[in-house]
């Protein structure tokens, strides 16, 4: 996945993040919240936004991120079952990244889950954290964006 720019070009392709967003590295953000916060989440620049408090939310998320090309999906909080579930029902072979473990059984046959959040004292984000604050983070602020 690209780094995060200022004004980068669009790739094309979507990402799922149940409760992030990836807009500054060029991709479709699809997320989710409740639904009183949909105005204040579309503001930051979310391009779809679902309820996940809907009892239709994973049989309502897996169709539209089938209608292009989506690179995966990152769980930023919360339980990994939903977004599990979302992947199991894509027509596309989606990984999951998620800030916590995926207990055993949650992920159906075939749905790849990682836990990608390091414990204390662990070197995490030597790649990311230059490309954001060295580059992308103080030209944004420095352009008011």
């Amino acid at each position: 996945m690209p780094f995060p720019k200022v004004n980068s070009p669009s790739t094309g392709k979507a990402v799922f993040i149940w409760g992030r967003k990836l807009r500054s590295a060029g991709f479709e953000v699809i997320t989710t919240c409740f639904a009183h916060n949909f105005e204040y989440v579309k503001s930051l620049g979310v391009d779809l936004i679902f309820d996940y408090s809907s009892t239709s939310a994973i049989n309502d998320i897996a169709p539209d991120l089938d209608k292009g090309a989506c690179i995966g999906i990152f769980q930023a909080a919360g339980q990994v079952a939903p977004s599990c579930q979302v992947t199991h029902e894509s027509k596309q072979k989606l990984f999951v990244a998620a800030t916590n473990r995926a207990p055993e059984g949650v992920a159906p046959e075939g749905v790849e889950t990682e836990m990608v959040f390091a414990s204390v004292g662990a070197v995490i984000y030597h790649e990311t954290s230059p490309a954001t604050s060295e580059g992308f983070l103080p030209e944004t602020l420095a352009k008011g964006l």
